[in-house]
């Protein structure tokens, strides 16, 4: 009998990892096709000029930017060797959830079950909202890796007061945090919920939790007055991030939850994570429960905090920021439906997880792989490389002027905005320090529709050339030519 219960069980086992590796090598198939496109965007831009300068200057930039330094640092440190080529940091940005798909298969199953870490990688592998900044080439992937470690290995320390899963829990929160400031949030949320837990349960932890408090902090604190200073001066000056209403709320919910290519599928998603988790709470089992609502704690106690605080003192969130907890709320739904005992809803949010999966990541390969027409790109350079210099004159000039400047680190490019110590280009400059006597033939880009400044006509003949795309900005670019 022992060996016949053996034997099954290590057929259970081999079938689980066996679905495990298709559903890796399934992922990794799908981020890597959505890795052909060579149009990029303004923040894109942002990160690659930036990762061109020196480790120290990258600190030194991005510390009057609004973002934490690491991403920056690792994306130059893997491909630099590559010649910072845009496959190599888009597979930068996708590696992060390769690992988040490895991990969590691996660490759920021994949380919960192979059916609970099953439903979590297919569940994130077909999650729109995470789909969304696969190859992204921001830091919202690595903020997201460590963040879901963080959670994880919090967990383990709690149930097994193992020195590893100790040291990995604070190391991985000190890299979330000088990842992503919204990533450091969640992290913040973990800390909490594990306080609490320990507080009610294992009070003889407590102390190792103020000592590992002490040392986040201790080694945060090489970047905590760039984080002090950056926060005063959003909470003090202009910032370009709305102010947010109920709808602006509503908004996020629907953008959370919705799939690209399907109307209203957020109202059918948001309906099946309350079924999930309603069978959580029908399911009795007061583990189960706490652990969903601790996961569910993570994401919805980010945006609460973000929406709080720029209620309260400014606008400092926006609904992208909450994208490191999200593999935390897969983990919610995924221990849902897996207590879900009747098979129609089962069946049912299987067919809307995969149906919203497929739909946006048809949606997504579109946008990644589309040629762009009139881009703003190599070929638009190289037609105007005759040209002294640009003139950018769109509102606001950064979104054409760093797409332009990734393009071209040659030429000159004025705006009509003051640059600041976080811009990382060196060919950008305000439009005061145009000295017209030196430059024959300008290129002008101004909004769509606008008119050419009378400043201009009177020194320059101008022609029109085209409409230009800059990473999603329409603009209209005039040849300017010294009478």
């Amino acid at each position: 009998m022992k060996k016949f219960t053996d034997a099954a069980s290590s057929q259970n086992r081999n079938r689980y990892y066996i679905l495990y590796g298709i559903i890796i090598a399934v992922g990794t198939l799908l981020y890597v096709s959505l890795m052909g496109g060579r149009y990029i965007w303004t923040d894109e831009a942002y990160t690659f000029t930036l990762i061109k300068h020196s480790y120290p200057d990258i600190c030194t930039i991005t510390a009057a930017d609004v973002h934490p330094p690491l991403y920056y640092i690792l994306l130059k440190l893997c491909i630099q060797p590559f010649g910072y080529s845009l496959i190599a940091a888009k597979l930068f940005s996708i590696i992060p959830y390769i690992l988040i798909l490895i991990i969590g298969g691996v660490q759920l199953k021994k949380i919960f079950n192979s059916k609970t870490a099953i439903a979590f990688m297919v569940l994130f592998l077909l999650f729109p909202f995470s789909l969304l900044y696969a190859v992204e080439i921001r830091m919202y992937s690595l903020a997201a890796l460590f963040v879901f470690i963080n959670g994880i290995y919090a967990y383990q320390y709690y149930e097994r007061n193992s020195r590893s899963d100790y040291w990995i829990w604070i190391i991985s929160g000190v890299c979330a945090s000088y990842t992503h400031y919204f990533a450091m949030v969640s992290v913040g949320v973990i800390y909490l919920l594990l306080f609490i837990a320990i507080f009610f349960k294992k009070k003889t932890s407590l102390k190792h939790w103020f000592i590992a408090v002490l040392m986040t902090f201790v080694l945060y604190l090489p970047w905590l007055g760039s984080f002090m200073k950056q926060l005063v001066y959003k909470v003090n000056n202009d910032y370009w991030i709305s102010e947010i209403h109920f709808w602006t709320i509503k908004e996020y919910a629907i953008t959370m939850f919705s799939a690209d290519g399907l109307k209203r599928f957020e109202v059918f998603a948001l309906c099946s994570y309350l079924l999930a988790f309603i069978s959580v709470i029908l399911s009795r089992n007061k583990k189960l429960i706490v652990l969903s609502i601790c996961a569910l704690s993570v994401p919805a106690g980010t945006v609460f905090i973000g929406i709080a605080v720029s209620l309260m003192v400014r606008p400092i969130f926006i609904i992208r920021y909450v994208i490191p907890a999200v593999p935390l709320l897969i983990v919610f739904m995924a221990i849902g439906l897996s207590q879900i005992r009747f098979y129609v809803p089962a069946v049912l949010i299987w067919i809307i997880a995969l149906t919203g999966g497929i739909s946006h990541y048809y949606t997504n390969f579109k946008i990644e792989n589309r040629v762009v027409a009139n881009a703003l790109d190599t070929a638009f350079v190289e037609t105007y490389s005759y040209c002294d210099s640009y003139i950018v004159l769109t509102n606001p000039p950064i979104s054409v002027s760093w797409v332009l400047a990734y393009y071209t680190s040659e030429k000159p490019i004025y705006v009509n905005q003051a640059v600041t110590a976080a811009d990382p280009c060196d060919n950008i400059a305000y439009i005061d320090e145009l000295n017209t006597s030196v430059n024959e033939n300008i290129v002008l880009i101004i909004d769509v529709d606008s008119e050419v400044p009378d400043s201009y006509l009177s020194q320059y003949e101008c022609q029109y050339l085209q409409e230009i795309n800059a990473g999603g900005s329409l603009a209209d670019a005039y040849l300017m030519t010294k009478k």
